[in-house]
């Protein structure tokens, strides 16, 4: 656990996020947080929790990628497993910009990277695949 307090987040930093976004309209929905995941998120500079019991907030895939999210500042810097192939133990803890994750694009544009809709936060070492990958010590 980090010494620092928490970070209040910011509304105005999320709206930027979602401003920025390049692929809505072939995604189908936002790519950046709900407002009320936003707002329950860990500042990555919070906790610095990672392994099996970090809280995974969001989980992003497109393709062979994953990312399972655990925290993001108001820069856009995302914390979390990222796995960016389905091999067994392929994967680590991390940190990656949303507004490059949200622009990449795989298959000559065919794939882009999506925010799971229907997901609800879960302790890291519940994902099969982050347990697989060794992710969960």
């Amino acid at each position: 656990m980090s010494n620092r307090t928490t970070v209040a987040r910011s509304q105005g930093a999320l709206d930027q996020l979602v401003a920025a976004e390049t692929q809505r309209l072939r995604r189908g929905h936002r790519f950046s947080p709900t407002s009320a995941t936003w707002a329950a998120m860990p500042h990555v500079d919070d906790d610095g929790i990672i392994g099996g019991q970090a809280l995974v907030v969001a989980h992003y895939f497109g393709g062979p990628v994953d990312l399972w999210l655990t925290g993001m500042d108001d820069d856009g810097i995302m914390r979390g497993f990222i796995r960016l192939t389905p091999t067994t133990g392929a994967g680590k803890w991390g940190l990656i910009s949303a507004r490059e994750l949200e622009t990449l694009n795989m298959h000559g544009g065919l794939l882009v990277i999506e925010r799971e809709l229907h997901w609800a936060p879960i302790r890291a070492f519940e994902i099969t695949e982050i347990v697989e990958a060794g992710g969960a010590f």
